[in-house]
């Protein structure tokens, strides 16, 4: 299929390797929704067909469920045409996120399907009858199991091509069509056995399944839309991009906000405070430009310049560093300055604060650092910030937040 799948694109989607692109996108959409629609329609009429002629309501509920799927896929289309439309003045980081708002769109018709069928199957099986269907009919049914597997893998294969959510979220949609299609086989064959409840017990199950592949695909498709976390790899990439020169003393504080493939980086960089502002501005700015170029988007850096020449800065950075190593809640430090001359000295310093702890968890460890500091350097004024959940630091040993 993933061969089949190819040709097509090759000759159907121009410039189909640039799936980054929003245009080509949407073609994606577009190709993967209207082969789904017309192979939808035609299961649909021959699944209604055969369960009004034999009376099955797993059958029609099934039928119906396969004609969700030709909705879905239209959404898909309208979606990922959305999408595609550039920046305006009243959006302007575009409109790439309406490609998950269409997968959540999916998921809400999926709620609708499966509630349907539910009821449809509780009442038959409150009311059982008997059913009588021809095995050429069972095989018929049997052969759209196969249709809609493939058009499932279709459109995974696509949505892989171009890490598209909302064409998987379709191709999770039609292989719960399959799954719930072979359900209502096992009623057909058991209703000729004598089982008359087995159609009802089928749509209720129908129903059920389809309504866990809306729960999953919801609970998929509100992640980016709410912000999702940035993976470990995407972070360690960051910080060694704005790693350009030897004088970058450490990364953190790293922000990522995606909008479909476009992302926004914002960053901290360590530089030594005996660099001149010109100096620090031209870092900043080739971190920035190296970042953009490689992820795409756009990159803004802050500088905090670290005067370790601070007679209090060797005691103090080690000092610190045994207290963090002492306190399970909290991963680590950065950005040490020592504010001010000796006799007058302010400590100002980040910590990286477990993301397995509960807010109250987290402030409690912060309270107890400076606690553990103040009996350390009683006259020496302290200020902690700690680091936001939605900012991570990369440290060479492994990705802490």
């Amino acid at each position: 299929m993933k061969a089949f799948s190819r040709f097509l694109v090759r000759r159907l989607i121009p410039d189909w390797e640039r799936g980054e692109d929003l245009k080509v996108r949407a073609r994606y959409g577009q190709l993967e929704g209207g082969v789904s629609i017309v192979v939808n329609l035609v299961l649909f009429v021959v699944k209604l067909a055969l369960g009004v002629v034999f009376g099955s309501v797993a059958l029609v509920a099934d039928s119906i469920h396969t004609l969700s799927d030709s909705a879905t896929s239209l959404v898909v289309i309208v979606g990922m045409r959305a999408a595609s439309r550039p920046s305006d003045r009243r959006h302007p980081y575009g409109h790439a996120r309406l490609e998950a708002v269409a997968a959540l769109v999916v998921a809400v018709m999926l709620f609708v399907s499966g509630f349907e069928l539910l009821l449809h199957g509780a009442r038959r099986l409150v009311s059982p009858a008997g059913l009588a269907i021809p095995p050429w009919a069972v095989a018929v049914v049997a052969a759209t199991v196969l249709a809609k597997e493939l058009l499932a893998r279709f459109a995974y294969h696509l949505g892989d091509m171009i890490d598209s959510q909302a064409l998987r979220a379709d191709g999770m949609h039609h292989r719960s069509d399959a799954y719930s299609t072979v359900l209502v086989l096992f009623a057909l064959v058991a209703a000729q056995m004598g089982v008359a409840a087995a159609d009802g017990a089928a749509g209720i199950a129908v129903g059920c399944f389809v309504l866990w592949s809306g729960w999953a695909l919801a609970r998929e498709a509100t992640t980016p839309l709410l912000g999702a976390a940035p993976s470990e790899a995407l972070l360690a990439e960051v910080a060694t991009l704005a790693r350009v020169s030897p004088e970058i003393l450490g990364v953190h504080d790293i922000v990522v906000h995606s909008y479909g493939d476009e992302r926004f980086v914002s960053l901290h960089l360590e530089v030594p405070a005996s660099l001149s502002g010109l100096a620090m501005h031209e870092l900043a700015e080739t971190a920035e430009a190296a970042v953009a170029e490689r992820l795409g988007g756009h990159c803004t850096v802050h500088m905090d310049p670290l005067n370790r020449e601070h007679p209090l800065y060797a005691p103090v950075a080690e000092a610190v560093a045994e207290m963090v190593r002492d306190e399970p809640g909290i991963e680590s430090f950065h950005d040490l300055r020592m504010m001010g001359q000796a006799d007058h000295s302010k400590a100002v310093f980040d910590v990286v604060l477990s993301p397995d702890r509960d807010e109250q968890e987290r402030l409690d460890a912060v309270a107890h650092l400076r606690r553990r500091f103040r009996e350390r350097f009683p006259k020496l004024p302290l200020v902690v910030n700690a680091e936001p959940r939605y900012a991570y630091t990369v440290k060479e040993c492994g990705m802490q937040k």
